[in-house]
């Protein structure tokens, strides 16, 4: 609703390019007649789980992704009252056997774990809902015992409580229609089926077509990045304090009505719609989701005993043994809250050989991360939500663990390791003792120097893990260029406080905001080279005041390399029409490290003619208003009309290679019969391009502009 919003506002002031369309009201007579909706869901996980945890524990199972006997609709009208239930059933065969099809996954909206999966099955179905003239949201309901469904009440009182059925895998998705009406025949009279009731006309059909549902599990793994490198080696590994059950739906009670950008303007505290496109730093920092627990889930609290860390393949699925090739191996667990004072944390305890001595250790990892707020660090758990994977990499483990798995669970998570969750980086340790704070700490990467100066790191260091006053002593923290690996020139250029050009300095603390103990450390990158370079600063903490000082570092690791080039192709010619179907593909070189991302691409129609085609599932490009990308006089400077394309790493490694680069699609349609303009792209990562098409009526193909985009040229 907010890109809707956003779109009227910025077009009213674009010679009315888009219209208000008045919908027609239905034959009240045909309130309430059945109507038939065909639709298709994913028949087995995008990226199926290889493992999972016991099935006979009541945990969740892999298998299957989806019962076709057991998918529920839940109709509710505009205050979210429940109307009706109805049951979907699957389209059959002559010979009774349920009927799938293959589906291109570029034709669905993407999950989290879809690495390499190109295209899926897809179960078809069929359900009788009612016409209707007025708007309703439909939630659709997979692995559901249908007890648990009740009519006469409203969504957000019913649907939040709902748990798996028998400790399955549930999954949901969440529908708006404007209304249902019939589809009309030439002479404007309702469509009938055989069985006689009427299908649906075609924006209630397109609100269906692949309805992509949303696990309620999460996975969990843990990856040793650099074995060879720290002495320690992962053996095995079990999470710890996982739900019993879970919720079916995502349920945010802590939203006002409007305040959500994914609601439909529905009443009542029931707020998501949109979650499968939703990141993860949306979720946490911008919705600030919690996750959803229902009433009287509690959380296994079993500690495996050392035998089954030694020998998994006896503990029934509750330890894993490590396996670096099996990259869809985890745990997969239910959504749940963050921890409080009542409810403890879910963790990781990981076991593994430590230095030359060939013995056994265990040590607890906990999923926590360090943020700033008001300049203040504040030390937070991950919430753990659905459809999400968490891989919990280990970069580091300089020191000895505890003896036995029931040790490491009461033990002080993290101490001494350097571990970071794949979607965040940690940006806070400690060893127990002193604590390093670095923001933002992430690995980035650069075009080339900052022309107005430099980029910045702030870290702040702590004598005491448990105060809240950081160090300001002069020489308790350290900054460092480190050198490049190959010991070629170095990439980046460290600077002093004074902006002296350093390899190696100590930041006076500073206040900012009025907090004190900050300390900044500057640099710039040099100009790219024709090959993406690494090096890494490194930022140490000390506490002078003791003999003993533990130290404490993180190593920021910055890439630089050149402008990447972008090939963009279109449909070359359309026909003199409004509406006209536009495919806008942006092909991007495989191998782009992940740093680079989530990627933002700036579209523009020099002539404000198209816009996005909705009936694309996934097709999310929100609108907004800059200053224009073309590099054409008449154009270029001025304030015009974009639209943004978010390309997010999981997607991106999901893309097939053809010929080094990746490709992706926009779709769009034209608002005006004389359409022809030219399309221009950008991300600072690129350089810009471009590609045209036309109205003259020929036959359209591809038309592709590779060889010119250096130089931002274009048709």
């Amino acid at each position: 609703m907010s890109y809707l919003t956003a779109l009227c506002l910025v077009l009213s002031c674009t010679q009315n390019l888009l219209p208000e369309k008045e919908r027609p009201l239905m034959d009240p007579s045909l309130e309430g007649k059945p109507v038939t909706v065909t639709f298709s869901i994913p028949a087995s996980g995008l990226g199926q789980p290889t493992k999972s945890i016991l099935d006979s524990e009541g945990l969740i199972e892999s298998e299957p992704y989806l019962d076709p006997e057991r998918l529920y609709l839940v109709v509710c009208g505009h205050s979210q009252s429940i109307k009706y239930i109805r049951k979907a059933e699957p389209v059959r065969d002559a010979q009774d056997n349920i009927v799938t099809e293959v589906v291109p996954v570029s034709s669905i909206p993407d999950y989290p774990l879809t690495d390499g999966v190109t295209e899926v099955t897809a179960y078809k179905f069929q359900v009788d809902l009612e016409l209707s003239d007025s708007d309703r949201t439909i939630h659709f309901l997979g692995n559901i015992d249908e007890n648990q469904l009740t009519t006469g009440s409203y969504s957000y009182q019913v649907l939040p409580s709902l748990v798996s059925y028998q400790g399955k895998q549930a999954y949901w998705q969440k529908v708006y229609l404007e209304s249902i009406h019939p589809l009309l025949d030439s002479n404007s009279q309702p469509v009938k089926n055989q069985n006689g009731s009427y299908l649906p006309d075609q924006d209630a059909a397109a609100c269906f077509s692949y309805v992509p549902l949303i696990r309620n599990y999460a996975m969990i793994q843990v990856t040793d990045a650099t074995p060879e490198d720290d002495g320690f080696e992962l053996y095995s590994y079990a999470v710890i304090y996982y739900p019993k059950n879970g919720s079916v739906v995502p349920y945010r009670g802590n939203a006002g009505a409007g305040e959500d950008p994914f609601d439909f303007g529905a009443t009542g505290s029931y707020r998501f719609s949109g979650y499968e496109t939703c990141s993860f730093s949306k979720l946490d920092d911008e919705l600030q989701y919690l996750g959803n627990m229902p009433q009287g889930v509690g959380l296994d609290d079993y500690i495996p005993t050392a035998d089954m860390f030694e020998h998994p393949e006896t503990s029934g699925g509750k330890v894993l043994r490590y396996d670096a090739n099996a990259t869809d191996q985890g745990f997969f667990i239910y959504e749940r809250t963050v921890p409080s004072a009542s409810m403890d944390p879910t963790f990781v305890i990981i076991r593994g050989k430590f230095g030359d001595d060939e013995k056994y250790y265990y040590y607890r990892l906990d999923l926590m991360e360090t943020k700033v707020e008001n300049y203040e660090s504040v030390y937070k758990y991950y919430p753990i939500y659905r459809n999400f994977r968490y891989n919990i990499k280990l970069n580091r483990i300089s020191s000895v663990g505890v003896g036995t798995p029931q040790l490491a669970a009461v033990s002080s998570g993290a101490e001494d390791i350097s571990a970071d969750i794949s979607m965040r980086h940690l940006g806070d340790i400690s060893n127990g003792i002193t604590r390093l704070v670095v923001e933002p700490f992430m690995s980035r990467t650069y075009t080339g120097p900052n022309e107005e100066g430099y980029y910045y790191l702030y870290a702040r260091f702590y004598n005491d893990v448990n105060s809240s006053e950081p160090n300001t002593d002069w020489g308790s923290v350290s900054a460092e260029l480190v050198p490049m690996d190959d010991m070629s020139e170095d990439i980046l250029t460290l600077y002093d406080d004074v902006g002296n050009e350093v390899h190696a300095f100590y930041p006076a603390a500073q206040e900012m905001g009025g907090e004190p103990g900050f300390r900044i450390i500057r640099f710039n990158t040099k100009v790219a080279g024709t090959e993406t370079k690494t090096q890494k600063i490194k930022i140490t903490g000390r506490n002078l005041r003791t003999h003993e000082q533990y130290p404490l570092y993180r190593e920021v690791e910055i890439s630089l390399q050149k402008k990447q080039t972008m090939i963009l192709s279109c449909k070359a010619d359309l026909p003199l029409q409004k509406g006209a179907k536009q495919e806008l593909k942006i092909s991007i070189p495989a191998g782009l490290p992940s740093s680079m991302f989530p990627l933002e691409f700036t579209i523009e129609a020099e002539r404000v003619t198209l816009t996005p085609d909705n009936s694309y599932a996934g097709n999310n490009l929100p609108v907004t208003s800059g200053i224009s990308i073309s590099e054409n006089e008449g154009y270029k400077g001025k304030n015009t009309i974009q639209f943004i394309r978010t390309l997010t790493l999981s997607e991106y490694n999901g893309l097939s290679v053809e010929d080094d680069y990746r490709t992706f699609s926009c779709y769009f349609k034209t608002n005006r019969e004389q359409s022809a303009t030219t399309i221009w792209v950008a991300n600072d990562y690129f350089y810009v391009a471009s590609t045209s098409f036309t109205n003259s009526q020929m036959d359209g193909g591809d038309i592709s502009l590779g060889d010119n985009l250096n130089n931002g040229g274009s048709l």
